[in-house]
């Protein structure tokens, strides 16, 4: 008589294989997307509390965030403001939204950039 135990058939070994392949490519896919959706949220964050500082420290100017895309790693926010905003304002809303986008990675803010997937940048845009 044949003792069958402790054996596993070879299609059981290839479907697992098959779908911890699969699993680990949705799982790199999804991480990789998380981490993107950490980002812009963190950056319209970012933008908003700069624009309530700015706009509720006594300049009367009215400043709303608008619009934000993003696109390899470059962050683009556009911001409806009252007045055009000066270019220390702008730097200003770049700087926080760097800061908000760094604390949110557990990264650093160097040289007007923050690391992880991709090499984070912002530009502010003003509209009036």
């Amino acid at each position: 008589m044949k003792d069958n135990r402790g054996q596993i058939s070879a299609e059981f070994v290839l479907l697992t294989g098959i779908i911890l392949i699969i699993a680990l490519v949705i799982a790199s896919h999804t991480g990789n997307s998380l981490e993107v959706d950490k980002v812009i949220s963190a950056a319209k964050t970012g933008t908003i509390e700069a624009t309530n500082d700015l706009a509720y420290n006594g300049t009367g100017n009215v400043i709303r965030f608008q619009n934000i895309t993003f696109q390899d790693g470059k962050i683009n926010i556009t911001v409806y403001s009252k007045r055009s905003l000066t270019a220390n304002e702008i730097a200003y809303i770049k700087q926080k939204v760097l800061e908000a986008i760094g604390e949110s990675l557990g990264k650093p803010v160097t040289d007007n950039t923050v690391k992880g997937r991709y090499t984070y940048t912002v530009e502010v845009v003003n509209v009036t």
